[in-house]
């Protein structure tokens, strides 16, 4: 009997049975009356059989008719999910529903209550929000028999509602635009509260713009009907002309004729008699926004500017003066109130369901006496109302919590509105969104200037200058990253105000700045015959000694850190520094010869047209004549000069190929640079091949970099007087130098070894009277290196043959040697036959103390671990790395508990390790054992260098740890924790480094004093410098910084001269790998982002730029 139907109600004798091919189910009410049971199945089958036949059922019996197929499964089972209530009664909605649970069930898809009940409050429409929450609250969901009992009692409650609010004089109307309003009662009040169009206008707020708690009209392509209605019979009273849905005398009044397009409304209520409590709330399911009459009930409001009214039950429109929102205070639970109309004229204040359970986490349940409003998540009751009059009236808050806003003082509303301009506060105030005691006066913000202070604009520099040398600016620039072929890094230009002529001088270092100036100075004022009135510089340690020099000038210098005032000299350093870089990138010159590209610049910059000059050179405007374009050349382009008076004999070349490399202001003539001799001649009779550039066809040079003292670099000047001109060769004009001679060489330094030396290439000098190539000077091989082998510090020894050399290394290395045989380091064995040995070497680093100053010089003993082999030498070699989020972790427990935070330092860490393999390594280099010099070292310690040293000084220091009731972190292995009765420390591990922090001071000096009595460790005492990072402690806190880390990592990427900029990327700048020129060296890129990468520790900023590499 499994296919006969499902019975709903068996004790009443009711069997509901579902025909597949009908649409409403067959209700077989009291036509069996016989109870199945043990004893009556022939009288109970004699019943049911009949009925079966009758309705065409008892072929699913006997198998003469077949299931359903399964579309109609798919069918039945998507209809049954999607069904709506919409206008129909709630016992219609709930017998659909059963009907196709049934016929669900007949074809053998099982459907149970729990589904029924889940489909039937999908189904329902907003107005019966309030009692799907509640069921949906229950921690045993109810059965369908109860849900419908439920459901018909909760409609029959809202009719009876319905009914009283309409005999109690309680009007409700809407506020409609381009549509009539309603000319009877009954007609107002369908229209009113029907669910198509409720709201007004921008405060609609219905799902898809309806919401309400009747049917009303709507805008659904689905409520539209294509039959004619004249042809219609109504269902409910049996008239023509229209249908049930249209139909007055139905049960389910709240339907209203529905009207061509839906318009803006928004509901109110306004008693038949005033009422005197204007404080009072009440809550309204119909409205769709929180209505009020006193602007004291919003926190924040702003005037309403719109044309919409609030339209009561006489006809007449309610103006709404102002907009905004509030809150309701509940102990920690806050209710907002998001738009919050304020209409004056209204005599109730309401609180509309749909907005509040919209904006907050709350549901509304209402009985025949009360309504409660009450958290979604724990059920507790926030506001209590009680029915008064067939309205809700809300019960006010305890503590006086009820809706309010208070006038507060200018400086509140500034910290409330985390400290915005009082210009905004002052724009809110006049807006009446919010209320300031006018008494009050602004005060000045401390936390404002702390963190709002700024640049303050610059106004832009107008040149006021009548005559040349009224105003003189000048900046140094460098230090260059390659020595220039004159040996110098430096270069300082002084540029004339009025004229915009420049003047251009070289130096090795920054402290020739005084004697360049005063050689500028007489040369100027001679030349012009005037004198310099200012001068303007930058703060400058190299300008400093002239302001005491040079009495009669006024100077003008800017501010620090303020380049903007010194912006003239700023923009040509930029001008001469881009010109000069691309000629030479387009000749592909080595960068050394910068110093003669960047003259010949200034020469011609010089002759060019100046913005502010129109069609004026700085030249012209100086000299009052036009400059010569003739003369100008590429650079770097292939040149012959006229060698003849160098000739040996008449059978040698009159000219070789030359490289030309600029102009030169001391002489009439040019640079010529012969690559293969490696000197440069200057000569006014020379030839061009401007379209050849020689060194772009040969190797990538290697730019020399070489100490500055003892440079003595010479020019080769050909005689005038032996000279015949040449076609093509064209005279310098006769203006006054803009160069300046290169000054006097430094002396050679002290104590420089005569061994292991090698050729620098330089340029010789002969004078005019002095013709003969001179001798190359020599140079130690470690004071010459080229651009890609420059060593990171070049004070640090690369090998012991340097070290050697030096005291305070030599010494180091007697120290490491000392600390090695106290440890038993090794033992000196004959190497066995079949022995795998590694080799071993020195490394040198030096010691920085935290503002740069030498600390000491040490030397480490390590092994080639590359040597290694896997297997032989080696097992395992994972070592932890402490993570810098732990170190901020631990570094801001110990700020806020107020712990002090110890340093300590290892002595030969690695030498503490055990080693569990059998290594082999040769002798120090330079202290082999003279009496066994073929004997190897048998390593019973870990040393340096060992791929497993780090895992086994590691594994020793944590055995101690643990063994001192210290347990490691699951988090980050490297820190070790101590929780003993009321004593609590923390301590961090990074190789030989360790961090000390806790709550018990006797208990961490003891703990020092066994690490030390184990390891042998140097207290440095409060943290101040640990892993590059530099600790200052104040009173307020712990400042971390990377200043001398970062430092360093600026000048190995040749980066300390960039001028910085506000963000270290540019806003939507796209990266691709495909993109842009590869590096030449990969291994150089990779250190720098791993150290970039180091560096976000105390610089979160740089992350994204950092990832982004």
């Amino acid at each position: 009997m499994a296919d006969l139907g499902s019975t709903s109600d068996v004790s009443n004798g009711t069997i509901g049975v579902a025909v597949a091919r009908s649409s409403a189910p067959v209700q077989l009410v009291h036509q069996i009356r016989t109870v199945l049971d043990q004893d009556n199945f022939l009288l109970w089958k004699s019943q049911v059989l009949p009925v079966l036949r009758g309705h065409n059922l008892d072929g699913f019996l006997d198998d003469s008719r077949q299931a359903p197929a399964r579309f109609s499964i798919d069918a039945n089972g998507a209809q049954l999910q999607t069904l709506k209530k919409g206008s129909s009664s709630c016992n219609q909605f709930l017998q659909q529903l059963q009907s196709l649970a049934d016929r669900l069930r007949s074809i053998g898809s099982a459907v149970t209550d729990h589904d029924l009940v889940v489909y039937a409050s999908h189904g329902l429409g907003s107005d019966y929000d309030a009692f799907v929450t509640a069921i949906t609250m229950r921690e045993v969901p109810p059965i369908i028999r109860e849900f419908s009992n439920l459901l018909l009692a909760h409609e029959a409650r809202i009719l009876t509602n319905l009914r009283n609010s309409s005999s109690s004089a309680v009007h409700i109307t809407t506020a409609s635009t381009g549509q009539s309003q309603p000319s009877t009662h009954q007609e107002a009040f369908f229209a009113g509260r029907g669910r198509g169009n409720r709201g007004r206008g921008q405060y609609n707020r219905g799902r898809n713009g309806q919401r309400g708690r009747g049917r009303g009209c709507q805008n659904n392509s689905q409520q539209e009907s294509t039959t004619d209605e004249s042809n219609s019979k109504c269902q409910i009273c049996q008239k023509w002309g229209h249908e049930a849905l249209d139909c007055y005398h139905r049960i389910d009044i709240r339907y209203s004729a529905p009207v061509s397009s839906p318009s803006p409304q928004a509901l109110v209520v306004e008693p038949a008699q005033p009422v005197n409590n204007q404080g009072a709330w009440y809550i309204d399911s119909g409205a769709t926004t929180h209505v009020t009459s006193d602007i004291n009930n919003l926190s924040s409001s702003m005037p309403y500017n719109g044309s919409e009214a609030v339209h009561i039950g006489n006809g007449s429109g309610l103006t709404i003066s102002h907009k905004g929102y509030s809150i309701i205070s509940i102990g920690d639970i806050t209710l907002k109130l998001n738009n919050l109309l304020c209409v004056p004229a209204i005599t109730k204040n309401l609180l509309s369901v749909s907005q509040l359970t919209a904006d907050n986490n709350v549901l509304v349940e209402f009985s025949s006496k009360s309504c409660f409003i009450k958290d979604y998540t724990t059920n507790k009751t926030l506001l209590h109302g009680t029915l008064c009059n067939g309205l809700y009236k809300l019960s006010p808050p305890s503590h006086h919590q009820a809706l309010h806003v208070s006038q507060q003082t200018a400086d509140i509303w500034h910290y409330r509105l985390a400290h915005c301009n009082f210009n905004v506060i002052d724009t809110l105030k006049k807006a009446q969104a919010i209320k300031i005691k006018s008494s009050d006066s602004v005060i000045a913000c401390i936390g404002c200037n702390k963190a709002k202070a700024h640049k303050l604009p610059f106004v832009p520099f107008s040149s006021k200058t009548t005559q040349p040398l009224q105003l003189v600016h000048s900046d140094l620039w460098g230090p260059a990253p390659v020595l220039s072929s004159k040996g110098h890094r430096y270069y300082v230009h002084f540029t004339d105000d009025f004229t915009k002529f420049s003047w251009f001088y070289s130096c090795a270092s920054k402290f020739d700045v005084s004697l360049l100036f005063a050689q500028f100075k007489s040369k100027v004022e001679n030349l012009l015959s005037a004198k310099i009135k200012t001068f303007q510089c930058d703060g400058g340690t190299e300008f400093k000694p002239l302001m005491s020099r040079y009495p009669e000038i006024s100077f003008q210098v800017s501010c620090p850190y303020t380049p903007q005032q010194n912006g003239v000299a700023e923009r040509k350093h930029r001008h001469i520094v881009e010109l000069g870089l691309a000629s030479m990138f387009h000749a592909g010159l080595p960068l050394k010869y910068w110093d003669l590209i960047f003259e010949s610049v200034v020469h011609v910059i010089n002759r060019l047209l100046a913005s502010d000059h129109h069609s004026f050179s700085p030249f012209e405007k100086l000299f009052s004549h036009k400059p010569d374009y003739s003369f100008f050349h590429v650079l770097g382009c292939t040149c012959f000069p006229l060698l003849r008076p160098y000739n040996t004999h008449k059978l040698e070349a009159r000219s070789e190929e030359c490289v030309f490399l600029g102009y030169s202001s001391l002489h009439k003539g040019y640079y010529c640079l012969h690559i293969p001799s490696d000197k440069i001649y200057v000569s006014r009779h020379v030839k061009f091949d401007e379209t050849s550039f020689p060194f772009k066809s040969l190797p990538s040079p290697s730019n020399v970099v070489v100490d500055a003292e003892g440079i003595n670099t010479t020019l080769t000047i050909l005689p005038q007087s032996t000279v015949t001109a040449t076609a093509n060769a064209q005279p310098i004009g006769s203006p006054p130098t803009d160069t300046a001679v290169p000054p006097t060489p430094l002396p050679p330094p002290p104590n420089r070894s005569s061994q292991s030396t090698t050729t620098a290439p330089k340029h010789h000098m002969v004078t005019r009277s002095q013709t003969k190539t001179l001798k190359p000077r020599k140079f130690p091989h470690h004071q010459i290196h080229t651009a890609s082998q420059v060593p990171y510090n070049v004070g640090e020894p690369t090998c012991y043959t340097q070290a050697v050399k030096s005291d305070v290394w030599r010494l180091a290395m007697a120290t490491e040697l000392s600390a090695l045989a106290q440890n038993a380091t090794w033992e000196l064995v004959s190497p066995p036959p079949d022995a795998h040995i590694i080799g071993s070497k020195w490394i040198f680093k030096t010691k920085y103390k935290p503002d740069g100053s030498v600390e000491r010089h040490k030397a480490r003993l390590v092994a080639k671990g590359y040597n290694q082999e896997e297997g032989i030498d080696y097992e395992e070699t994972f070592s932890p790395v402490i993570k810098p989020t732990t170190i901020r972790t631990v570094l801001s427990i110990a700020l806020s508990l107020h712990w002090p935070c110890h340093q300590l330092d290892v002595n030969n860490a690695f030498l503490h390790g055990d080693l569990e393999e059998t290594v082999y390594m040769s002798q120090p280099p330079g202290f082999a054992d003279l009496n066994f010099p073929d004997h190897v070292c048998k390593l019973k310690k870990a040393i340096y260098g060992l791929k497993q040293a780090p895992r086994a000084w590691f594994s020793k220091l944590k055995q101690f740890l643990l063994s001192h009731n210290f347990i490691s972190s699951q988090a980050d292995n490297s820190l070790f924790i101590l929780h003993k009765g009321a004593t609590t420390i923390y301590l961090l591990v990074y190789v030989d480094d360790i961090i000390i922090t806790g709550n018990d001071n006797v208990a961490i000096h003891t703990l020092m004093k066994s690490l030390d009595d184990q390891f042998s460790i140097k207290n440095l005492g409060q943290l101040n410098y640990f892993l590059g990072i530099e600790v200052i402690h104040h009173n307020s806190g712990m400042h971390l910084s990377q200043t001398r880390y970062l430092s360093k990592l600026l000048e190995k990427a040749l980066m300390h001269t960039a001028k910085p900029c506000n963000t270290p990327m540019q806003a939507g700048n796209q990266l691709s790998k495909f993109s842009g020129t590869k590096l030449q060296d990969p291994q150089q890129y990779r250190q720098i982002v791993g150290a970039l990468q180091y560096a976000t520790i105390t610089r979160p900023d740089l992350t994204f730029a950092v990832n982004k590499a």
